[in-house]
């Protein structure tokens, strides 16, 4: 793969040869943001922003004005990256070395030492926290570039691919647009369920917000697993079940009083 890169740089005009740089961090972002799901996930670790923005089919003048701050981005992504690798490429040398075996690059857990599991776990974590953190501060310069209608379309598609399980179309909307479809509504009926709808939308956004918030604490606590061995890792955080349970619990209540109608 390397010797057909370079015959094919080989081949560039001197114009081409200056946006080189940018399909190598191109490259290395999808190689490196393909593996960053950790053990425990922090949402939004393996985005990319730039992927993320495609999505939105800007018009031209909101791509030019977030070019720099997207420039901006991959090279400060790609440096993240590569101190990533390079930290993990130590941490996998120190624990072959602890391990009393050659440095292949490759991770041995041993299923009788939980320090194994616990310390490949935390290696993760902290560089899922060290990318999701990085992927916040600039979804918020670049969505501030973008102005207020583009830069809310840009954080809200951000938020449904970081935490697909809060942002995404929960059964209770689902259950509303079916009931809005329905032809022999009288209209006592759809005054209800659009009341419901109003209802529902004025509530949603600060459970989805609590749930968020403490899905992040859970995540740089190492509390956000529901389900840890035994001794390998933390309880989930209670606040976090919590959270969750309440969002259910909303969309639970709201389907039953649609029911009801």
């Amino acid at each position: 793969a390397t010797q057909f890169l370079d015959d094919i740089r080989s081949l560039l005009t001197p114009e081409q040869e200056t946006r080189w740089a940018a399909l190598e961090r191109l490259r290395r972002r999808e190689a490196g943001l393909s593996s960053a799901a950790p053990l425990g996930g922090a949402s939004g670790s393996n985005l990319d922003l730039t992927v993320v923005v495609d999505s939105l089919k800007l018009p031209d003048e909101q791509t030019q004005a977030i070019a720099p701050a997207l420039e901006a981005y991959e090279i400060a992504l790609d440096a993240v990256l590569s101190q990533i690798n390079q930290d993990d490429q130590q941490w996998r040398a120190d624990r072959a070395k602890q391990q009393g075996r050659p440095d292949d690059g490759a991770v041995i857990i041993s299923s009788t030492n939980t320090d194994d599991f616990l310390a490949f776990q935390k290696s993760s974590r902290e560089n899922a926290l060290r990318l999701r953190d990085l992927n916040t501060k600039h979804l918020r310069q670049t969505a501030a570039a973008l102005g207020p209608e583009w830069g809310q379309k840009l954080t809200d598609a951000y938020r449904r691919r970081a935490f697909p399980q809060i942002f995404r179309q929960s059964n209770a909307t689902r259950a509303l647009a079916a009931a809005e479809a329905f032809k022999d509504l009288t209209d006592e009926q759809r005054t209800a369920i659009a009341e419901l709808r109003a209802d529902y939308a004025a509530r949603l956004p600060a459970l989805n917000q609590r749930w968020r918030s403490e899905l992040e604490r859970a995540v740089a606590e190492g509390k956000a697993n529901p389900f840890p061995l035994p001794g390998m890792g933390q309880d989930e955080a209670k606040e976090l079940a919590d959270a969750r349970t309440a969002r259910r619990e909303f969309d639970k209540a709201f389907t039953d009083k649609l029911t009801a109608l």
